[in-house]
């Protein structure tokens, strides 16, 4: 929406869906692959193309990610298909249910894109993304994880 005078509206989204992680490393005693989690997000995006994000991925018994990015939108996120790229710090927090001796802590970078499809304009939509979580380990660990995420996104302006 714009305003008089050629400012944008504020506007806010939240979303979530399903994730599949892989790492780029294999992490010392385990396999590498990939492993199912969940991902939401909330969105300020206050006037323009630039917004703040914040957002949690959860693997079940191991991964969790929590991290607050810049986000940019393009074409601006009223459009029917609103891509975006983003970028930011991150912490990754290990929980091993099986191995507790084994949890730690580390902080890093992630950085994607993404595109959420809007049918017909409404303000629910189809979201797609691709990330990469960088993280600042020792060399024994995976430094990298990869992470697709396909789910839904809902705006308000």
């Amino acid at each position: 929406m714009i305003l008089p005078g050629g400012a944008a509206a504020q506007s806010f989204a939240v979303g979530a869906g399903a994730a599949i992680l892989t790492t780029t490393r294999t992490l010392i005693g385990e396999a590498g692959g990939g492993e199912l989690a969940a991902e939401g997000h909330a969105e300020l995006q206050p006037r323009g193309p630039v917004g703040i994000r914040a957002d949690l991925t959860a693997a079940p018994g191991s991964y969790v990610f929590a991290g607050a990015h810049g986000v940019w939108h393009p074409r601006g996120a009223d459009r029917a298909l609103d891509p975006y790229l983003f970028a930011g710090p991150t912490l990754q927090f290990i929980r091993y249910s099986s191995q507790p001796e084994a949890n730690w802590n580390r902080v890093g970078v992630t950085g994607g894109l993404g595109a959420t499809l809007h049918p017909s304009g409404g303000s629910l939509g189809i979201l797609a993304e691709l990330r990469v979580h960088q993280f600042f380990a020792r060399r024994t660990e995976a430094s990298a994880l990869a992470q697709f995420t396909l789910g839904l996104r809902y705006r308000a302006h």
